[in-house]
């Protein structure tokens, strides 16, 4: 102890460089770990009918979302900026690179701006911690609050599984047939089967919403607290605390379920122990096979077919081949990020069920999305693990031990206060006390390792080995809410690494950065504006679904308060009846249509490619033109119209998009049901179908519509043979039964085959 007080009194100066590298390095950390501690809606309010099911925003928005973002990205910028040393010139190169392309995407298409700004942040992070290595504490912060990070996670993870679990349950079995008319899902479906499996496993997501995600934090953080107990320079009561932590951590990764979580945290720490006393560079190349270990072996199992029980593998194979194919189709600047799911849909190879968002690995992900770019990103986290070398990292910090403590209890307070603040509305006692004991197990493991004297270098690579590992089989890398950590955790394992001189080749990152940063600042307002059309759009809506609530769970007074609110909003009496406030309810709803569809013109002419806010404006029309259909049918005519001519203006706006094409057959179908000649509108109808069809080539649904359409239209021949498509295709799906039609939907298409309607 006399030792840490000497040096805690010896205080070097700090140049303003080194001030802006540290000021740079805690905006970093402050952006990505708020980012991971809050959720993310990606379609606030609108995501399910908010006039029946309007839970409040308890997370980040795509426009806060990209507010933190930016923020990774300004640090980078101000890191790379200000540190005298970085990841060298090829390395970035390489980065600039990526950068550049996806700048050109966000200012192209607005769909790509959001996940383009996350693989952004993430990339910076990593560019960030590499650079910032150099300046003796910054590694042992960066280290204190990523591992003590597992903590927070194991006891948010344990009131997720012990309390709020069985909740969500017992509210879902109450209201499932609202909850299912809320999503449009129909009850035998197949999204309805795959949200009640995962509903029947209580394994904890955390503010991620997917437990691979949160297994790879945890895993990274258990294997790196053990790592940090077992080095040296660390007393008794520190290893006591390290390897607490490790446990904590450790039944949340096991509490995951996660079989590649558990995988890579053994493969890791096994990798960093059987090398760490070899060379500094083997090291990292030790860890780097590994992960491209991973890679080969998920291409092996997929040689090996179906006759093997396990699927997991399988599936990330065809994800593999699958993003092959995109590539080849978009070599030069990828399919763009938050497109992929569009393309995998249409160029997955046979027999793959499920239409995923993600390669679930990031060498992949990058390149499908990216291309070029995605290859620069790919090459630039290659050079820097195959030139791994020790740079002075035990070195006395510029800044005495105690300040590098209150840096990482800064970074703590920020992303649990932000946690607090947005989950406010729906935060319990317990989700309190969680986050309470959390924040408290996280500053303490986070503040011990960053003001301690013991060594943490290869406790940081194999954290770091541990998200490169699990990058290889989830979607941490490019999942919004995780992206930015997933980089610093990445950054721990290059910033390892021998940085050289920065000189001009930091400003191609810097101008590249700026770019990014610039395109940001263009599309966010235009988000703002969105996000503003949506609330407005849903205010009414929100305040006729709690009443609704209202009137399902609280009984008799909750009912006799429903009934009073509704008769105030109508200027008429209701009786405190379950009939007569459900009527009531329906008719408040068709009145607040009006307002709801003027929030949602605002935000379509704010963000007209987004497939999801046309499809909520054209419902809410259909309901407004069948509301008037008898009182006022001219004013129906009108709304029926603005439907058709809305959805047909979606497929100019995103072509590529299959679910744009959907609304519109299903647009026409809605109109021909108020036609004088419905078949003709049926037709349209079917030339809509079919190019939705086009994009999603194995979906067996999308042939059962068209299918459908074209037997009322007469075409009796032409729909036997889509019938039979939609057979053979869910016949195909044997791989995920989950995923195939409803039995109702089997049997009519089995009747439409035969030709019997």
């Amino acid at each position: 102890m006399g030792g840490l007080a000497e040096r805690d009194a010896q205080i070097a100066t700090v140049d303003r460089r080194t001030l802006g590298v540290w000021a740079g390095v805690m905006l970093v950390l402050g952006a990505a770990f708020v980012r991971a501690m809050c959720s993310y809606d990606p379609f606030p309010w609108w995501e399910a009918d908010p006039f029946r099911f309007a839970p409040p925003i308890s997370g980040l928005t795509p426009t806060s979302g990209l507010a933190m973002d930016g923020l990774v990205l300004l640090g980078a910028g101000l890191v790379l900026g200000c540190s005298r040393r970085g990841p060298g010139r090829i390395a970035a190169c390489l980065i600039a690179i990526g950068l550049g392309v996806i700048s050109f995407h966000a200012a192209t298409n607005m769909e790509t701006v959001t996940d383009g700004a996350s693989i952004a942040a993430s990339v910076a992070a990593m560019a960030a911690v590499w650079a910032a290595s150099s300046v003796p504490g910054v590694r042992r912060v960066v280290l204190g609050a990523a591992l003590g990070f597992g903590v927070m996670l194991a006891a948010g993870g344990a009131q997720e599984v012990l309390i709020e679990h069985p909740r969500t349950v017992e509210s879902f079995q109450q209201t499932r047939e609202s909850f299912y008319q809320a999503k449009g899902w129909d009850p035998a479906g197949p999204e309805a089967a795959m949200y009640e499996e995962r509903l029947s496993h209580p394994n904890p997501t955390g503010p991620f919403g997917l437990t691979n995600v949160l297994a790879t934090f945890a895993g990274a953080s258990a294997v790196g607290l053990l790592g940090v107990a077992l080095s040296g320079g660390w007393n008794r009561s520190s290893r006591l605390a390290m390897i607490a932590g490790a446990a904590a951590s450790g039944w949340a990764l096991l509490a995951t379920g996660s079989k590649g979580g558990v995988g890579a945290a053994a493969l890791a720490g096994l990798v960093v122990a059987v090398s760490a006393n070899l060379r500094p560079a083997w090291i990292g190349r030790a860890a780097l096979a590994a992960s491209i270990g991973v890679v080969l072996a998920v291409f092996a199992r997929g040689l090996l077919g179906d006759g093997v029980g396990e699927l997991s593998l399988l599936f990330r194979s065809q994800y593999q081949i699958g993003t092959v194919s995109i590539w080849a189709e978009h070599p030069i600047v990828g399919t763009g990020p938050g497109l992929f799911q569009d393309a995998y849909t249409r160029l997955k190879p046979a027999g793959a069920p499920e239409d995923v968002t993600s390669a679930h690995s990031v060498f992949f992900d990058w390149v499908g999305v990216l291309g070029v770019g995605g290859l620069g990103f790919v090459a630039a986290l290659i050079l820097g693990w195959t030139r791994r070398s020790e740079p002075g990292s035990e070195e006395r910090p510029t800044m005495s031990r105690r300040t590098l403590g209150r840096l990482v209890g800064g970074v703590v307070a920020a992303a649990v206060v932000a946690a607090a603040l947005t989950q406010r509305e729906t935060m319990g006692l317990e989700g309190a006390l969680a986050l309470l004991a959390g924040a408290v197990g996280w500053g303490t493991v986070g503040i011990w390792i960053a003001a301690g004297t013991g060594r943490v270098g290869n406790a940081a690579l194999a954290a770091s080995a541990v998200a490169l590992i699990h990058g290889q089989l989830d979607v941490t890398a490019v999942w919004s809410v995780s992206a930015p950590l997933w980089g610093v955790l990445i950054g721990l394992g290059v910033g390892c690494l021998r940085t050289e001189p920065t000189g001009r080749s930091r400003w191609m990152v810097i101008g590249t950065l700026g770019c990014v940063l610039s395109v940001l600042v263009w599309r966010g307002s235009a988000l703002m504006r969105w996000e503003r059309g949506l609330n407005d759009a849903a205010d009414w809506a929100s305040r006729i679904a709690a009443v609704r609530l209202e009137a399902v769970f609280e009984g008799e007074p909750g009912l006799a308060r429903a009934a009073e609110t509704l008769g105030e909003w109508l200027g008429t009496g209701v009786p405190a009846r379950p009939d007569a406030v459900e009527a009531a309810l329906e008719e408040a709803s068709l009145i607040a249509h009006d307002d709801a569809a003027d929030g949602l013109r605002e935000a379509l002419r704010a963000r007209p490619t987004h497939s999801g806010t046309r499809a909520a404006l054209g419902r809410v029309l259909a309901a407004m033109a069948m509301r008037d259909q008898t009182r006022a049918p001219q004013k129906s005519a009108r709304f029926w119209d603005e439907v058709v001519a809305s959805a047909e203006a979606g497929t100019d706006q995103a072509p590529w998009d299959a679910g744009t094409w959907s609304w519109l057959g299903r647009a026409y179908e809605l109109r021909s049901r108020a036609a004088v000649d419905p078949a003709a509108w049926l037709g349209r109808a079917a030339e809509a179908w079919t190019e939705a069809d086009r994009l999603t080539p194995q979906d067996p649904g999308s042939a059962a519509r068209l299918a459908g359409v074209l037997w009322e239209l007469g075409r009796e021949a032409e729909a036997r043979d889509w019938a039979g498509e939609a057979l053979q295709r869910d016949d195909a799906l044997v791989l995920d039964p989950r995923r195939r039609l409803s039995a109702r939907d089997r049997a009519s298409m089995e009747r439409l085959a035969r030709g019997i309607p």
